[in-house]
């Protein structure tokens, strides 16, 4: 349907499609271009003189009489239709059809034959002619009639390959259209040996704007994203929309991975600046993972070789894993990653309901006193007739399902009951129970009527929950900055987790509802070194702490010079191995779980 050279177009307007004017598609031309691919010269000037005394239309006719000259012809210019027979000295019967067909040109074909054969001119139909003449019997109203009906069915032919190739949202090719062009491109390299890449991205955060902003801004974001692609890809490149968020394309001549990794780099670049829709701003990045065909072995059958966008897919999915903005190339090691992905996601699904899920609690104490002033939940996951699956497997397979908010909401709920039971074995804890949100459970609808039905149900005050959140949360300020506030008229308590590692900066702190600042372990292994600058940085980010009324909490204490170098930056709070390690809400009370419930 595509030539090579219309493969940038990327809007939907056919005149840009079969580089023509619409004014050309609709019939207002001048003139109409007709090329007439026939050997006989007498039989070439009588369909000339036919045309001549058309009247309405003046017709220009090209004649040549081999079928390469023909194929020359319909790749240097634009033609209205051509009118062939099909023996030529150079081609004979359908053969010469399918091969004017392989140019890929989107133009009306009559077929001219010397016979009248019934199923000679159905299987020239077939074979994509649109109409089929008897050279005999042609007259003049024959001959324009038949032109009129071949441009009339091929215009509608176009207008509805376009809607079946067209995403009607971004004006973007569609994935039907992608996988056509994947397929092609994979078969052009057994004669060019031209490299080429496929790549698979699909935009960070984006069911918050969706959930927050509701379906039309999540549209006019997707608009804004194909537009600022389009100036990311050459000309020659294909760019599609998949569906959703997910967008792909293909890159034509690339092969060392030096050069992939700069075309990757340029897409995320085009995401830098903030979108803006309406009075709304957000910063979305893009997760991109690359399939190149140079990596495919020779020994791999040609199927498989053409199943370069489901690896790219898969090496997006290993990227968005790494957190936002990253970019993975695809290895066979991924497959098997996978199957135990998937594997496991089915599992997770069932995890709720099996309850199979189940709570760990680690205490956050005063380093002064070694007291127990309150507890951080941990989310633990123990398949049936299996061993626990690490949070760090489980945890990025919940939020790319979209099972981290019922789950989410359920940690919160038992979290909540669990800390009710234990505060009345141990009495008043003021610290009282710190439970983590994702960056996605912030666009979870139900996310506030959960917490506050968790304190509610559970006779809390609202100062005793605190939600911590990491610094990805706040890309999204416009989103986080809503949550928040709604989180601040309950009366609950906020947190930012793993502090220095992330996007934060000075404004964030300023300018979100922050109660407590958690330092990341990183900066407490540092402590042990003998290089003085890790206590620097620790006293640098209490003394900030403390000058914006925020209590500081050091996560990953290991070692009691830890604890000492942390008290003497001014840190009074912390958590980790050395004071106890995450276990079950009995076994912090010393109490069975029976006595407990």
């Amino acid at each position: 349907f595509f030539d090579r050279e219309t493969l940038g177009c990327q809007r939907s307007s056919r005149d840009e499609i079969c580089g023509t004017s619409v004014a050309e598609f609709s019939g207002r031309r001048v003139k109409v271009k007709i090329l007439l691919i026939e050997d006989s010269s007498d039989y070439a000037l009588l369909i000339q003189t036919h045309l001549k005394n058309a009247g309405s239309k003046t017709y220009r006719v090209k004649h040549v009489t081999r079928l390469a000259d023909g194929l020359s012809a319909l790749n240097r210019e634009y033609w209205d239709a051509v009118l062939l027979d099909l023996g030529l000295p150079d081609s004979q019967g359908l053969d010469t059809l399918q091969l004017l067909r392989t140019t890929g040109r989107d133009v009306p074909v009559i077929v001219l034959s010397g016979v009248d054969d019934e199923e000679l001119s159905l299987a020239a139909v077939e074979h994509g002619a649109h109409d089929f003449l008897e050279k005999n019997q042609l007259t003049g109203m024959s001959l324009i009639r038949s032109l009129k009906y071949a441009q009339e069915r091929n215009r509608l032919m176009v207008a509805l390959r376009e809607q079946a190739v067209n995403d009607s949202l971004t004006g973007l090719p569609n994935r039907v259209f992608f996988d056509e062009q994947v397929e092609r491109a994979v078969a052009e390299t057994a004669y060019s040996e031209s490299p080429f890449l496929v790549l698979c991205f699909d935009l960070d955060g984006f069911k918050a704007v969706n959930d927050l902003g509701g379906h039309e801004t999540g549209d006019r974001l997707l608009q804004e994203v194909a537009e600022r692609l389009r100036g990311v890809v050459r000309k020659n490149d294909v760019l599609a929309r998949l569906g959703g968020d997910e967008f792909a394309a293909i890159i034509y001549g690339v092969a060392e991975r030096s050069a992939a990794e700069q075309v990757a780099a340029r897409f995320h670049q085009a995401f830098v600046p903030p979108f803006t829709i309406g009075s709304q701003r957000f910063s979305i990045s893009t997760s991109i993972g690359i399939a190149a065909y140079t990596d495919v072995d020779d020994s791999v059958p040609a199927i498989a070789r053409g199943e370069l966008l489901r690896d790219a897919d898969m090496a997006m999915y290993a990227a968005k894993s790494q957190g936002p903005m990253r970019t993975q190339f695809f290895d066979q090691s991924m497959r098997a990653s996978l199957i135990q992905r998937v594997s496991l996601e089915q599992q997770l699904h069932e995890a709720l309901s099996h309850d199979e899920l189940h709570l760990h609690f680690q205490p956050i104490v005063d380093l002064e006193t070694r007291e127990t002033l309150g507890l951080e939940a941990l989310c633990r996951w123990t398949p049936q007739g299996g061993t626990s699956v690490s949070p760090a497997v489980f945890i990025p397979i919940a939020e790319q399902s979209g099972l981290i908010q019922p789950i989410g909401r359920w940690v919160l709920r038992q979290a909540c009951a669990e800390y009710a039971m234990w505060k009345r074995t141990v009495g008043h804890a003021p610290l009282g129970i710190h439970v983590n949100v994702s960056r996605l459970q912030l666009s979870d609808t139900k996310l506030l009527p959960a917490i506050r039905d968790a304190i509610s149900d559970n006779g809390l005050e609202p100062g005793e929950l605190t939600i911590e959140v990491t610094e990805s949360c706040i890309i999204d300020e416009d989103i986080a900055m809503g949550v928040f506030a709604e989180m601040l008229k309950l009366g609950v308590g906020l947190a930012i987790d793993d502090f220095g590692v992330g996007y934060s900066s000075l404004g964030h702190l300023r300018r979100f509802p922050f109660n407590r600042l958690k330092i990341d372990r990183t900066f407490v292994a540092q402590l042990d070194d003998e290089d003085g600058e890790p206590g620097v940085l620790l006293d640098a980010i209490t003394t900030l702490a403390s000058c914006l009324g925020l209590e500081t909490i050091a996560e990953g204490v290991e070692t009691e010079s830890q604890a000492q170098r942390l008290k003497e930056t001014g840190c009074t709070l912390a958590q980790g191995f050395l004071f106890a390690r995450p276990a079950p809400i009995e076994s912090l009370c010393g109490v069975s779980e029976a006595s407990l419930c």
